[in-house]
């Protein structure tokens, strides 16, 4: 496909192969993007488009036709009254990019990232190309608009773009998006979580957890990786990597990371820059009957200035660090037999209340 001038940029595309043999392809972008990436065609970026292609799927048999305007585009639609019901249900979470189709009882099920770009929200239609409904958030990486919380300042996590898709397994929805890395919006660790039917058919929310693919909770006993935490903020909070210079504005936060290049084997991925105040989370552990007496957090530093002092958050119970490095956190009890979060926070202060600027790794 050859886009030209004034067609849209052609962006993320997703594909489906229906049942009677037709191609559909989805693809959009929101952000004007510069001359030299549209090959100096003056495209447009009015929202997500649909294309049906010809079995070679490479000629365009029709379209492009706009199915999913970006939030200035849908402003401009309600304000000439030019939107239907339909379009104006994606008020709020209108499309930015990451076209992802495919087919959930019988129906299109469209998922792509929302105007807010650190959620997943998705689209229900009976046909391919046209009469979609907002469905809702699938996942938000900082938990936000799930009780009420849009607050990106009060996210339980830190923020930037996301992409991803659903797909079933052994009869379960699971949706796979990405959050960040390296206080960077371009490293990006791959995660997955459960998703649960409504009686409408439709999907709830899911919280974001560190279960994955584990199909519930994790169990409370064994040796588990910081990389798998799927809460961390600051004293202050958190925030959006997706500005400028987040390196320098968020110098003084947690952050997952990991030594040397990306690679497939010998991972050793971790939460670096630990300071005072600082909350890691984890959800969720299954602690049966006898089964954990003592809950240990080790240190990937050898440093004893390196080494934060953590309190667990759900227990409301100090833990203090031990004098050899290695092994910081020891003394959880009381938790047998049920489902808990996890949460540690590092609970050095400085004579003036505030956290040190030693900052710790785990």
């Amino acid at each position: 496909m050859n886009p030209q001038k004034g067609e849209p940029f052609p962006f993320d595309p997703g594909v489906l192969v229906d049942e009677d043999g037709r191609v559909w392809l989805y693809s959009g972008f929101a952000t004007k993007v510069p001359a030299p990436a549209s090959r100096w065609h003056d495209l447009t970026n009015e929202g997500g488009v649909v294309l049906e292609l010809e079995p070679d799927m490479v000629t365009v048999k029709a379209g492009p036709k706009l199915l999913f305007p970006t939030k200035d585009k849908l402003r401009e639609l309600i304000r000439t009254g030019k939107a239907d019901h339909k379009q104006k249900s994606f008020l709020g979470h209108a499309f930015f990019e990451a076209s992802s189709i495919r087919k959930v009882d019988d129906r299109y099920c469209f998922v792509y990232s929302s105007q807010h770009n650190h959620e997943l929200c998705y689209a229900m239609s009976d046909r391919a190309d046209g009469d979609f409904v907002f469905g809702g958030t699938l996942v938000d990486l900082g938990d936000l608009y799930m009780d009420g919380n849009e607050n990106e300042r009060q996210a339980l996590n830190y923020l930037g773009n996301t992409h991803g898709g659903m797909c079933c397994i052994g009869g379960e929805w699971y949706i796979f998006y990405h959050r960040q890395t390296d206080r960077s919006s371009y490293a990006r660790q791959a995660c997955a979580e459960r998703l649960i039917r409504r009686p409408d058919g439709g999907f709830r929310q899911a919280e974001v957890t560190s279960c994955g693919l584990n199909g519930g909770p994790l169990k409370g006993k064994g040796t588990y990786e910081a990389r798998i935490a799927c809460n961390l903020r600051s004293r202050e909070g958190t925030g959006r990597y997706d500005c400028r210079n987040p390196r320098k504005v968020f110098a003084a936060h947690p952050y997952f990371t990991q030594t040397g290049r990306d690679r497939e084997k010998d991972g050793d991925q971790y939460i670096a820059n630990i300071q005072g105040g600082a909350e890691a989370g984890f959800k969720y552990f299954a602690f049966e009957d006898n089964q954990m007496d003592y809950l240990d957090a080790v240190s990937t530093s050898s440093d004893p200035e390196d080494i934060p002092e953590f309190k667990n958050i759900y227990f409301e119970r100090c833990i203090c660090s031990d004098e050899s490095p290695g092994t910081v956190v020891r003394g959880l009890e009381g938790c047998h037999g049920t489902v808990h979060d996890v949460y540690f926070k590092d609970c050095r202060v400085g004579s003036s209340g505030h956290g040190q600027q030693t900052s710790g790794r785990i």
